[in-house]
């Protein structure tokens, strides 16, 4: 149980450093950033800050789903 626990523990640590580069990247763009699954779209937007206690509140709004057909050809 000890050793599931700390696996755990580096796999949430991992997922913190991954989302704070994420916000850090999103943060050097004027661009919005595209996601194409919702999931991911939920991830970016709601999930950085209560799961992984990551502050994207600056970000947040630029973050889009971007639907099957609706992009350029």
């Amino acid at each position: 149980m000890l050793r599931r626990a700390a696996n755990c523990q580096r796999f949430f640590a991992k997922a913190r450093r991954q989302a704070l580069s994420n916000v850090a990247a999103m943060r050097e763009s004027a661009l919005p950033t595209i996601a194409t699954s919702s999931t991911c779209t939920f991830t970016l937007r709601d999930e950085y800050p209560h799961v992984l206690d990551v502050d994207n509140s600056d970000v947040r709004d630029r973050v889009e789903l971007q639907r099957a057909g609706s992009g350029a050809a």
